[in-house]
């Protein structure tokens, strides 16, 4: 099937077209593109990806699915790559899946030939990261561990404690490489700490060898957030100050909310 993924999750919009198999979970890479877009994904997105289709000779009915990169990274960057591509499913009546942004900047790595140990540390802003270590080998990359988010002192200091030699990579270096210098760290270059379109290809492909790329439903596809955004938190606050018995009504529908998004980002 023709694949058309993006991916919005960070400053670095990416897109990529590939002829995917479903028989053996391999990918044969066609065009991509990675466009420097803070703030900008929702303004550009489609265009690009227009131009992109184009460059190759296809036209959006060409498709067969769409992928998505699920984050962890930026809320609103993550919003706006899932909602973009569960409309683009449903307009072309085409599966949607998912991959992990945090994966596709690992598998970039191995694609730069990266092998060992491997951090990916990825800004969560509020002073935090989303760090998750790979295995990486000439069969491919190996996820160690589950997404989370932590203060990247913490990070710095158990991972130093742990690993007798770990590669770096991710933007969350842009505000804090200075904590993770040492023996034990050494530093990718820069130019690979964003996904790009090969490495979020092939992370698709693996999520999807292990099935966990999604049932390719648009509708129960979900963001990968780790935590509450800071409009949910803020919603919490108030609700949490709601005294007067008239409100009781709006308490429990908004508790009733943020629980239903809780079990969301839970369970993905």
């Amino acid at each position: 099937m023709r694949v058309l993924a993006l991916d919005t999750a960070s400053t670095q919009m990416v897109l990529a077209l590939a002829d995917f198999d479903e028989v053996d979970a391999s990918a044969a890479m066609v065009a991509s593109c990675q466009i420097d877009a803070p703030r900008q994904a929702n303004q550009v997105l489609l265009t690009q990806a227009a131009q992109l289709l184009a460059g190759v000779g296809f036209e959006v009915s060409d498709i067969d699915a769409i992928v998505v990169g699920r984050g962890p990274g930026s809320f609103t960057g993550v919003r706006i790559g899932v909602a973009t591509a569960k409309g683009l499913a449903c307009g072309l009546a085409a599966p949607l899946y998912g991959a992990s942004t945090l994966d596709a900047v690992a598998w970039r790595a191995w694609w730069a030939g990266v092998r060992g140990r491997l951090g990916v540390v990825a800004d969560a802003m509020r002073k935090e990261v989303y760090p998750v270590r790979y295995a990486l080998d000439d069969a491919g990359v190996t996820r160690l561990e589950p997404d989370t988010v932590a203060k990247p002192a913490q990070v710095a200091q158990q991972w130093a404690s742990e690993e007798s030699s770990l590669t770096l990579m991710g933007d969350g270096l842009l505000k804090y490489a200075e904590l993770f210098e040492g023996a034990s760290f050494e530093l990718a270059p820069a130019g690979l700490w964003l996904p790009d379109g090969q490495g979020l290809i092939s992370a698709f492909a693996r999520a999807f060898a292990i099935g966990a790329a999604g049932s390719g439903d648009a509708a129960a596809l979900v963001p990968v957030y780790t935590r509450l955004s800071d409009a949910e938190e803020n919603e919490q606050l108030r609700l949490a100050q709601m005294t007067d018995p008239r409100d009781a009504e709006r308490r429990a529908r908004l508790q009733h909310e943020i629980e239903r998004d809780d079990r969301e980002m839970r369970i993905s």
